[in-house]
């Protein structure tokens, strides 16, 4: 359906990030965009010191999983309700069934792509912000490497890093 209006009508459907934890979604579709579960080795002996606002250090020893929450805010500290657009300009099989689809379209040009949607879409809603470009991908038995907050929106289990995906995603500038 989706693809369909993409082609005929040149429309985008951009999902709230919410709608990505869907249990009636399949596998490859299904992610959860407000947090990061990071399953580590029990075996290994690790340690993670967080700062807290009160200025002191707490240390914690032999965590065996870690669950990274994370909501993206603006300047101002709002947090954002912010709406995804995957896609990838790889053609690969696996699109076909891991996603239960019948056609999927290439963008081989993304570049374009996103200018082409970002200016049809301000001037239909002048207050939008964009970010856009590549997920990357981390191991969920390790544990995380420093991200800037901006860079959470892009993050995904490696177990999907056949998709090659790129994403844009917008959000309304608050008025303040």
């Amino acid at each position: 359906k989706y693809l369909e209006e993409l082609v005929r009508f040149g429309r985008v459907r951009f999902a709230h990030a919410r709608t990505f934890n869907d249990s009636t979604l399949t596998r490859a579709q299904c992610d959860d965009e407000h947090h990061k579960i990071y399953a580590l080795d029990p075996s290994a002996p690790y340690a993670v010191d967080i700062w807290g606002r009160d200025g002191k250090i707490y240390h914690f020893e032999n965590l065996p999983r870690i669950q990274m929450f994370h909501r993206l805010s603006d300047s101002s500290g709002k947090l954002l309700d912010y709406y995804l657009y995957c896609f990838t300009s790889e053609r690969d099989e696996r699109f076909f069934t891991e996603f239960d689809a019948d056609a999927c379209l290439r963008i081989s040009h993304p570049e374009e792509f996103f200018v082409r949607v970002i200016t049809a879409c301000l001037q239909q809603f002048p207050r939008c912000q964009f970010i856009g470009g590549k997920c990357k991908y981390y191991d969920p038995t390790q544990l995380p490497q420093p991200a800037k907050r901006s860079e959470l929106a892009f993050m995904k289990s490696n177990s999907y890093s056949w998709q090659k995906e790129i994403r844009m995603f917008f959000y309304f500038k608050s008025d303040r």
